[in-house]
């Protein structure tokens, strides 16, 4: 049987025990492959520039650029405005009122492993 292609992914949070855990969370699911990480927007968007991914985990709380400003960064350029980008902070969703409601945003709480994996396979 031939081996299922593998979803890229880009975790993007400026803590590292967050990155940490999402990472561990990705390597957990056997569809998803860990194409990087970043601490924030400026090497997010950098990295886009010069990868290919095809799913963000994208926290919200971060300084300087917030990652709702990077959100709508990255949804400026055209080869990511169906990009699927997971939040992980439900409190902050009201806080995606203005954008694009074309975008893909799942929110999803931090429920463990099969929540996660329940979540990417719906």
């Amino acid at each position: 049987m031939p081996q299922a292609k593998k979803i890229s992914c880009l975790v993007i949070d400026d803590e590292p025990l967050a990155r940490d855990v999402l990472k561990k969370y990705i390597e957990g699911v056997a569809l998803l492959h860990l194409s990087g990480e970043c601490s924030n927007a400026v090497e997010t968007l950098s990295f886009l520039q010069n990868n290919s991914v095809e799913l963000l985990f994208l926290d919200i709380n971060m300084p300087g650029i917030n990652g709702i400003d990077c959100l709508k960064s990255i949804r400026a350029e055209k080869k990511f405005e169906s990009l699927p980008i997971i939040i992980g902070r439900p409190s902050l969703f009201r806080a995606f009122k203005g954008v694009e409601r074309s975008t893909w945003l799942i929110v999803i709480a931090a429920a463990g492993l099969l929540a996660f994996a329940a979540v990417l396979l719906a």
